[in-house]
C-alpha cells in the first residue's frame, strides 16, 4: 500500500506502516503507540481490504478510544496526568 500511495503522489514522509503486529488488535495498538501518540496524530487513514474493513474499523475505534498511557479521563476527554 505504501508504494501505491507514494506512486499516487503522497509524500513518503506521510506514509507510516505498522509491521510489528500479528493480528488486527496488534495493528491498532502498535499504530497507536508507535505512530499516533509520539506524533500527536488525531487522524489516520487505515488501508485494508473490503473483506476486513468493518472489523478493522471497529478495532481501531476501540483501541483509540482507550485512555492514553499517562493520562487520566476527565469529563470524557483524556488529559495529561498531573504530578502531585
Amino acid at each position: 500500500a505504501g508504494t501505491f500511495l507514494a506512486a499516487g503522489g503522497v509524500p513518503p514522509a506521510r506514509i507510516l506502516q505498522e509491521s510489528a503486529a500479528w493480528d488486527t488488535i496488534g495493528n491498532a495498538w502498535f499504530t497507536r503507540v508507535m505512530h499516533a501518540e509520539p506524533r500527536l496524530l488525531r487522524r489516520l487513514l487505515v488501508i485494508t481490504s473490503d473483506f476486513h474493513l468493518e472489523r478493522s474499523k471497529a478495532i481501531f475505534e476501540w483501541v483509540f478510544s482507550l485512555p492514553w498511557p499517562g493520562a487520566e479521563t476527565a469529563g470524557g476527554r483524556a488529559t495529561e496526568a498531573r504530578a502531585q
